[in-house]
């Protein structure tokens, strides 16, 4: 009986989580408030459209205890800080060597981590600690289905299938680096990769930067003797 009322309350208190996350969603992302008009086209107003998972997220953990598995800097904050800064400084001194003067790549860059950690705080920091005692294909396969519901695109169409596809192998695998380094911001970093390559314009100098930063990442990461210098 005691199991029987853990599961509903679990049930409830995600269902919560859920309804906050889809309706901020759809408040910035579909109906857009007038009364931020001046900035719906500001990078800003982008990091406001994916606030939705890490509000949700911080109601149920504040207001129901709701303990979570990760952190923003989970096992190392100098590993943590050193991956996010690695790919900021390599498109810092790709604006500066291509006399960008706006610096608009950097500055989209961080806003796509911004926004990637919103999201990671919601869909791996608390959901997945929800869900982390699942089998895991359940596990991915439940937030799958809810990462994409969230973003509210139902078109029936041969994109979104991919969509759903690339959903699901992010929910694995990112929900895997969640697992190794419990960092959220490590999660966001990987989270935003996607994301980067969808409003930047790619060229082949900024493709190998990307490749660079998720080089880096793993070395940081999963490879000891580089872990020694920088735990």
């Amino acid at each position: 009986m005691e199991v029987k009322k853990q599961i509903l309350i679990k049930i409830g208190v995600i269902t919560f989580y859920f309804l906050i996350a889809i309706g901020l969603r759809y408040v910035f992302g579909i109906y857009r408030p007038p009364f931020l008009g001046s900035i719906t086209d500001s990078l800003l107003y982008v990091i406001l459209t994916g606030i939705g998972p890490l509000i949700g997220a911080l109601f149920v953990i504040i207001l129901f205890k709701r303990k979570i598995e990760y952190s923003s800097f989970g096992l190392s904050m100098k590993r943590t800080l050193l991956s996010v800064s690695i790919p900021i400084c390599l498109f810092f001194l790709y604006d500066l060597f291509t006399k960008n003067a706006t610096f608009s790549n950097t500055l989209i860059l961080i806003t796509c981590l911004l926004y990637a950690y919103c999201e990671e705080f919601g869909w791996r920091g608390y959901l997945q600690s929800e869900l982390i005692n699942l089998p895991t294909l359940r596990r991915v396969s439940i937030i799958t289905i809810m990462w994409f519901i969230w973003h509210l695109n139902f078109s029936v169409c041969q994109s979104n299938a991919l969509f759903l596809l690339i959903l699901f192998l992010g929910s694995w695998g990112i929900g895997q680096i969640a697992i190794n380094t419990k960092s959220i911001i490590v999660c966001g970093c990987f989270h935003a990769i996607i994301n980067i390559l969808s409003v930047i314009q790619m060229d082949i100098i900024k493709i190998f930067l990307i490749i660079i930063s998720i080089l880096c990442w793993f070395g940081i990461w999963y490879i000891k003797k580089i872990n020694k210098y920088t735990t």
